[in-house]
């Protein structure tokens, strides 16, 4: 979860001293806002989640950039 907040920019902003753990728990914190948000849908995340992509971290970076760039509007 932390390679999918890097690689979607969510480390940006957060605090410069926080760790690996912490980066993936602010990930899943935003996945759960965008959701009570109504700016994702459960279909849509479960749909990002089983796309083709061998590696977990790029399917959780697409979700996280698709939250990220909703939240912005």
């Amino acid at each position: 979860m932390a390679e999918a907040a890097a690689k979607t920019g969510l480390r940006k902003h957060l605090p410069r001293r926080v760790g690996r753990g912490d980066i993936a728990n602010g990930l899943e914190a935003l996945l759960g806002y965008s959701w009570l948000q109504k700016n994702l849908t459960i279909d849509e995340i479960v749909a990002c989640l089983k796309s083709e992509s061998l590696v977990p971290a790029d399917n959780f970076a697409r979700l996280a950039a698709m939250a990220l760039s909703r939240l912005e509007k």
